[in-house]
């Protein structure tokens, strides 16, 4: 059973608030120190900055849905209350920042409409999404499809503010399309890791388990696509055949991807999930994550 997260203890709140500032920041990529007084100026690399952060948001709303639903399992219930908690507070700061910009975290203000649209949209669900997390927190299991429900419609409208901030970008000849293309689908990456191990969970949990079939059935397929495309380049997509740096992280991604679909599968033809499996999906999952996540960031270092 979970203990009240909330009441876990300052030293506890602010050591997770830490670690997600290492781990999931951007900072801990940084080689250069930016005072807090400086406003981030939108040259290239901001906009590159931008396109990684607003994708990492799509990938935090799935995270948080995963980790509610192994939490619902009964697996370290208490470890994934506080997770979620530290996630819920980098996805709040980003957001922030891209409101009215913060150097710490390399994030110039968004201002054309469209993104200040998508930005107001985001926030008025996830404002639902984080009530329900309260809720959930305080021991009330009814708030986990609401959750659910609204870490989609978050990932729906981080997905409208990266293809808003790409096109901006590309018609202000910050970036080059081929680069921006890149960058948004390796970023999906991160997102889509996240999202097979939730419909993973879902099904293994009995949670609509055949709506989860057929949603994780189409989130492989679009990853594995994914995979060949941004490694032999599409001119359907506007991609270009990758340099070697960006292809072997994509052969570390493919590997990490491999340890992991063969399971993953066995939730797609019925068969039952054991113990020992929903533990690799979890891990396995994880490291996914992190390899993409690497990836994203030496697209990010392309001109």
């Amino acid at each position: 059973m979970r203990t009240d997260y909330l009441r876990a203890g300052t030293l506890a709140i602010v050591s997770g608030i830490l670690f997600a500032l290492v781990v999931v920041s951007p900072a801990a990529h940084a080689q250069t120190q930016v005072s807090a007084a400086e406003p981030v100026p939108l040259t290239a690399k901001a906009a590159k900055r931008q396109i990684n952060l607003a994708g990492r948001q799509g990938m935090l709303s799935q995270k948080i849905a995963a980790l509610v639903c192994l939490s619902e399992l009964g697996r370290q219930s208490d470890a994934k209350g506080l997770e979620v908690l530290q996630l819920r507070w980098v996805f709040r700061r980003t957001l922030s920042a891209f409101k009215g910009g913060d150097p710490i975290l390399g994030i110039a203000q968004e201002t054309h409409a469209e993104s200040v649209r998508q930005i107001q949209a985001i926030e008025a669900h996830w404002k639902l999404k984080a009530d329900s997390m309260d809720n959930w927190a305080l021991f009330f299991s009814s708030a986990v499809p609401e959750i659910y429900d609204l870490s989609l419609k978050v990932l729906t409208g981080t997905e409208g503010l990266v293809r808003g901030m790409k096109q901006t970008y590309i018609n202000n000849k910050l970036v080059t399309s081929a680069t921006l293309t890149g960058l948004t689908i390796a970023g999906r990456q991160r997102m889509l890791s996240q999202r097979m191990t939730k419909e993973f969970c879902m099904v293994h949990s009995d949670y609509k388990p055949e709506e989860n079939r057929a949603k994780l059935n189409d989130t492989l397929q679009e990853f594995a696509t994914a995979l060949v495309d941004l490694k032999n380049g599409s001119k359907d997509l506007g991609l270009e055949k990758p340099p070697s740096m960006i292809v072997d992280q994509l052969d570390l991604v493919e590997r990490e991807f491999s340890l992991l679909k063969a399971t993953l599968g066995k939730a797609l033809s019925g068969e039952t999930i054991t113990k020992s499996e929903l533990d690799l999906v979890e891990q396995q999952g994880t490291k996914v994550l992190l390899a993409a996540d690497e990836l994203v960031y030496v697209y990010e270092q392309l001109n």
